[in-house]
C-alpha cells in the first residue's frame, strides 16, 4: 500500500513538472524569444533582463511570496512565474530554467562577503568553455551595468592557494597584489564590486543547506563547477520529489522482494 502511494505522488510531481514546462515555454514565447536563440553572452542578457523587468524585487509590497518561511527546496518556477515576485534567489532559479530550456548551461552561483555571508546569487553561463556571470533580478544598477558591461567570471575572484614551498607562495602573493593594483587602476566599480564579493560558490549541490538541516553550523564552499545536468535539475524541485518517492519505491519493492524469497526459503528448509 504504501509502495502505491508512493507512486502515486511521484506521478503527482511528475504532472507538476510538466505543467511547468508548459509554462517555461509560453513565458519565453510571450517575451518573443524562440527555441533557436543563439548561445550567447547577450542572449543570455537579454533572458535575464526580461525577467529583471518583470519580476516585483520590492520585499514589503510581496503579496504571495513570504520570504520568513520558504520550503527548503524554495518555490518551483512555475509559481514564481505566475506570482512575480522574489529576490535574487527566486530570480535566479527562474533564469536558469529559462536558460536550460533554451540549450544553455546555466548554473547557480553565490557571492559571499568578507564575513562569509552569502550576499548575492546569481547565474553562472559557460559559453564556448568561457564562463560569464550574469545578473539576477534585484542588484543595484551599478552592479547590473557593470556585469552587463565586463565579463565577469570565478577567475577573477583571487583565491589564496597553498603550497609547501615558500618561494611559490612568495610569487603567488607577489602576481595577487599586482592584479589587485591593475584592477584598481581599470575600473572603479570593479574595485568595489570585488571589495564587496570576496568569495563565489556553486549552490546546485548546496551542501551547507543540507549540512545546517541537520543540526550541522559548517559552510562549505564549491568552487567546482557542476554538470549540467545537475544544475539543471537543482531548480526544478517538483523533478527531484518526483525521483525521491519513485526511488523510495523502489528500494521499497527491492527490499519486499528480498524478504518475500527469505521468508519463502525459510519455508520450504527442513525443520
Amino acid at each position: 500500500m504504501l509502495s502505491l502511494l508512493l507512486i502515486v505522488a511521484s506521478g503527482i510531481f511528475c504532472v507538476q513538472q510538466y505543467r511547468e514546462d508548459i509554462l517555461v515555454r509560453e513565458y519565453l514565447k510571450a517575451n518573443g524569444i524562440a527555441d533557436g536563440l543563439p548561445i550567447t553572452w547577450h542572449s543570455a542578457k537579454l533572458v535575464a533582463t526580461i525577467v529583471r523587468d518583470d519580476f516585483n524585487v520590492d520585499e514589503s509590497s510581496f503579496i504571495s511570496l513570504d520570504m520568513t518561511s520558504r520550503p527548503f527546496l524554495r518555490n518551483d518556477t512555475r509559481e514564481l512565474l505566475t506570482i512575480k515576485e522574489g529576490l535574487c534567489g527566486e530570480g535566479t532559479r527562474v533564469i536558469v530554467v529559462l536558460l536550460n530550456s533554451l540549450g544553455f548551461d546555466a548554473s547557480r552561483i553565490t557571492l559571499y562577503n568578507k564575513h562569509m555571508q552569502s550576499a548575492h546569487t546569481l547565474i553562472s553561463v559557460l559559453i564556448d568553455d568561457k564562463e560569464h556571470i550574469v545578473d539576477s533580478i534585484n542588484s543595484s544598477l551599478e552592479v547590473n551595468r557593470y556585469l552587463n558591461e565586463i565579463i565577469v567570471g570565478t577567475q577573477l575572484f583571487k583565491l589564496m592557494e597553498y603550497s609547501p614551498d615558500i618561494s611559490t607562495r612568495r610569487a603567488f602573493a607577489d602576481s595577487l597584489s599586482r592584479d589587485q593594483n591593475t584592477l584598481r587602476q581599470q575600473s572603479a566599480i570593479e574595485k568595489r564590486f570585488f571589495e564587496h564579493y570576496w568569495l563565489y560558490s556553486y549552490e546546485a549541490l548546496p551542501y551547507s543547506k543540507f549540512l545546517s538541516e541537520l543540526g550541522l553550523n559548517i559552510r562549505v564552499f564549491n568552487m567546482s563547477r557542476p554538470p549540467v545536468f545537475i544544475s539543471s535539475l537543482a531548480e526544478k524541485p517538483n523533478l527531484i520529489k518526483a525521483i525521491t518517492f519513485f526511488f523510495l519505491t523502489c528500494v521499497m519493492l527491492v527490499a519486499w522482494f528480498f524478504l518475500s524469497r527469505d521468508s519463502k526459503r525459510r519455508k520450504s528448509s527442513p525443520q
